[in-house]
């Protein structure tokens, strides 16, 4: 891992929030960092089955999902 990714301020994870948007590879990817990191992450995709699912529900069964279409109303 680039040793930029490895450092980040604590100061700005402390109460750190994030909607990573997309649930494939890099989405997953992304989760997996911030969720090492200390920081709440929600993860919405606008496809009912996304393609990193099964991997987000078993190694991240904490982390709020969101998935199928998305209704403005």
């Amino acid at each position: 891992m680039p040793a930029a990714a490895n450092h980040m301020e604590p100061d700005l994870l402390q109460e750190a929030r994030t909607l990573i948007v997309g649930l494939g590879a890099t989405g997953l990817s992304c989760a997996r960092f911030l969720v090492q990191r200390g920081v709440e992450v929600a993860v919405i995709d606008s496809r009912q089955h996304p393609p990193a699912l099964a991997n987000m529900q078993q190694e991240l069964p904490h982390v709020a999902l969101f998935t199928g279409g998305f209704d403005a109303g």
